[in-house]
């Protein structure tokens, strides 16, 4: 927090100074025998903002993990007349052999991306994939950038996780749903298994006993076959 005064010196002369702290404007009046402040207000510091990280350079990565500088490889390009030539210039540079060590793979390439870019300067796609794998390169050995195909930009911090948001209290409940009491849920009934005794007795079901069938009523045959004669001898007759 700072504050902003108005001055006059005894000299005649005014203006307008800020102080960062009450410190600073007792030490003014010290340095300044004579002097006043007039109309004294509290200010606000600016916001400031963020400043995002610089990502290093391909000369810096270089340097830092090979030892070798983007200018020296340069020099070698420009100083061969080959491509091979080149890149046995880099290897006696770098082990003091100009057999191939897998640990500098990637200074080769960036050396190979170079010499084309060099010997095809009027090809745009020379030159762009020169460029291409120098970005990647840095993106690949420094944390925490990413690269959007034309430059190198720090990643964005992750988005903080979002709280949850506390449940209404029931007095809030209650004016939201005009219910004054939320009953709690009745708790299940719990089943509990019952073993059934082995002396037990069975169950027996009880059923309708079928009728016997009667016997034959002789009468009632004897009574048919006479008729059965009577009516027989009425038709001989007739």
């Amino acid at each position: 927090m700072g504050f902003t005064a108005s001055y006059v010196l005894p000299g005649g002369r005014v203006g307008v100074k800020y102080f960062s702290s009450r410190e600073e404007m007792e030490a003014w009046k010290r340095a300044h025998p004579g002097g006043k402040l007039l109309n004294i207000r509290e200010k606000k510091p600016r916001n400031v903002r963020d400043i995002p990280p610089r990502p290093p350079s391909p000369d810096e990565v270089l340097r830092r993990k090979y030892g070798i500088g983007l200018k020296e490889i340069q020099d070698i390009v420009n100083s061969s007349k080959s491509q091979p030539e080149a890149i046995a210039k880099l290897r006696k540079r770098l082990t003091g052999s100009t057999k191939y060590d897998p640990r500098y793979h990637e200074l080769e390439v960036v050396l190979t991306q170079a010499w084309d870019a060099r010997e095809h300067p009027y090809i745009p796609d020379a030159k762009k994939k020169y460029e291409d794998t120098l970005r990647s390169m840095v993106v690949r050995n420094t944390k925490g950038f990413y690269s959007d195909g034309k430059r190198i930009l720090p990643k964005p911090e992750p988005k903080p996780i979002p709280t949850p948001k506390p449940r209404p209290v029931l007095e809030k409940l209650e004016r939201n749903t005009g219910v004054k009491s939320v009953p709690e849920p009745e708790p299940k009934p719990t089943i509990v298994a019952t073993r059934v005794p082995t002396n037990a007795e069975p169950h027996t079901v009880h059923t309708t006993a079928v009728q016997q069938g009667r016997g034959i009523d002789l009468r009632k045959v004897g009574l048919g076959l006479l008729g059965l004669a009577v009516l027989y001898y009425f038709m001989r007759r007739g």
